[in-house]
């Protein structure tokens, strides 16, 4: 997921539960050893930075626990900040 300043906590909760849908598939589909990756491209662009951290280090979202979390691996990027003059 490309993340910017106009990405919302609304768009990353649905993207989040997209994946866990995408993840129970592919368990389904090839077995409990098939992982699914949802990757967050620049990370700290947006302002709900905090959803991210609730999804990445305390597995749950929105204070519930993420489905298949063992199965649904999150990765994040956080690019350097820049001073633009």
């Amino acid at each position: 997921m490309q993340v910017h300043g106009g990405i919302t906590k609304g768009d990353i909760v649905r993207k989040v539960h997209s994946a866990e849908e995408k993840a129970k598939e592919n368990v389904e589909k090839y077995g409990a050893d098939m992982f699914t990756i949802l990757f967050f491209d620049e990370a700290n662009t947006t302002e709900a930075i905090g959803i991210i951290k609730e999804i990445m280090c305390d597995k749950s979202i929105c204070g519930e626990p993420l489905k298949l979390f063992q199965n649904l691996k999150i990765i994040a990027a956080c690019n350097p900040y820049r001073k633009y003059v």
